[in-house]
């Protein structure tokens, strides 16, 4: 991977682990967030030292329509 700043089209600014989902996500800024929604990307992790994939989502995707708010 060619990590260079100008290769760099944003950050991830949190990551928790989801028990919802059963699987980690992420909180980021991406150049173009909205319109790059399920596009597939890989992730640095400049701590570990190693790369991830991560696909682009919308920040509401456990319950977008409220449903769980509303029983």
């Amino acid at each position: 991977m060619d990590i260079r700043p100008e290769n760099v089209e944003g950050h991830m600014t949190s990551v928790c682990f989801s028990p919802a989902l059963g699987h980690w996500i992420g909180l980021g800024l991406l150049k173009r967030g909205p319109q790059r929604i399920g596009e597939q990307l890989r992730a640095f992790d400049p701590v570990r030292g190693e790369d991830f994939a991560l696909e682009v989502c919308s920040p509401v995707f456990v319950d977008p329509d409220g449903a769980r708010l509303h029983v």
